[in-house]
């Protein structure tokens, strides 16, 4: 099945699978004449991963696993492709994901599945989210530095009235009227700031908003949360909220009406401004404490403390590359100067997946980002 890919969907992947995973990663087009070579390059793809399972399984063996991914061929599959593909495959798990995010033309077949592309996808300072709020309509947008996308949450409230009822709202309407010097009411964002009773109304509103984005995504999720509404709309949300990713940067004004290219025109100048402060401010905790012990950029001195979970902060270079194995009990590294066999696997990629499931973060960089000439590097919890 095809499902959009948040951090809650990285929890099985990183659950252990028998072996061999085959992870697939292809970047996609939406309209012709690109379109039109991207199964010839899947199939690409699929050969060399065929090739690779050849080294150590029978072709019977291959065969069965490699059969649902060829399924994929069929022409029907390609005809709503987003910025990228990211194709999963064991014996017990079929998964594959729309990215809209261009992902490297990448086969991998390891012990555990290649996830670095999505982790990049995935990280705080490429992705965020933002809650379009108003009286008459609701939308939450998950964001990258090119676009915003609509995230279907079926039982979000789309408006006031409907998670109120109509005598609530009448209710509320006649409240506004009745108010001196008001010609009008404040229902499409206009007008001064609410009474108390007005404002206790927008926090049940908003209290069931959260209540849905926190059970139907949030709960799981690190990125940030950017509030897009009129301005007396935030103060009263962060009362409420128990998202702890919501930013103090938000965006005013209403969005009613707005399109997705509009909102996020205007919210990522400020997303981008809380993300390359979040990550200096990572890089100037990296240079405080190197020579104290909790911060390296030795291979193998953090692949023992990773396996220690001892890593709070694991940084990587973004393009950077090491075939070889990890051993994920005391943290020894054997390294290759390309992939040999089925057992092999991107060593960087093996760190990250074993900070995420000790609860670390993991952070990729420009090489010229890093804060050393290494392109690995972490802050330790001790």
């Amino acid at each position: 099945m095809t499902k959009p890919f948040t951090r809650q969907e990285l929890q099985p992947l990183l659950a252990p699978h028998p072996a061999p995973c085959v992870s697939l990663f292809l970047p996609t087009h939406s309209r012709p004449p690109d379109a039109e070579q991207d199964p010839v390059r899947f199939k690409n793809l699929l050969g060399t991963a065929t090739g690779l399972l050849h080294t150590e399984y029978a072709s019977k063996d291959t065969n069965a696993l490699l059969e649902p991914l060829q399924a994929l061929l069929d022409g029907d599959f390609w005809r709503q492709q987003t910025d990228g593909l990211a194709v999963f495959r064991s014996l017990d798990l079929m998964l594959h994901y729309r990215i809209p995010l261009s992902l490297p033309e990448l086969a991998v077949v390891a012990d555990t599945f290649h996830l670095k592309p999505l982790i990049k996808f995935l990280q705080a300072n490429r992705r965020f989210f933002v809650l379009a709020l108003s009286q008459n309509s609701v939308a939450l947008y998950e964001g990258t530095p090119y676009a915003l996308g609509r995230v279907d949450l079926p039982t979000l409230p789309a408006s006031l009235i409907e998670e109120l009822g109509v005598e609530q709202r009448e209710s509320f309407l006649n409240l506004h009227a009745s108010r001196a010097g008001r010609a009008a009411p404040m229902f499409h964002g206009h007008g001064v700031p609410p009474t108390e009773n007005e404002k206790a109304e927008l926090a049940r509103f908003f209290q069931a908003i959260d209540n849905v984005l926190w059970e139907g995504l949030l709960r799981e999720e690190r990125a940030p949360l950017m509030l897009a509404g009129v301005g007396y709309y935030h103060p009263i949300y962060r009362t409420i909220s128990r998202y702890q990713f919501l930013a103090a940067q938000s965006v005013e004004g209403n969005f009613e009406r707005a399109t997705p290219e509009e909102i996020h025109a205007k919210a990522w100048p400020l997303a981008s401004e809380l993300f390359r402060e979040q990550e200096n401010t990572l890089l100037n905790e990296y240079a405080r404490l190197v020579g104290s012990g909790q911060a390296m950029n030795d291979l193998h001195a953090i692949a023992q403390a990773t396996v220690q979970g001892r890593v709070r902060h694991l940084l990587v270079a973004e393009s950077a590359q090491l075939w070889g194995r990890l051993d994920r009990a005391d943290g020894s590294v054997v390294q290759h100067s390309a992939q040999q066999d089925t057992r092999d696997d991107d060593i960087f990629d093996d760190l990250a997946e074993c900070v995420l499931t000790r609860s670390g973060e993991v952070l990729l960089l420009p090489a010229d980002r890093m804060p050393s000439a290494s392109p690995l590097a972490a802050i330790l919890r001790w």
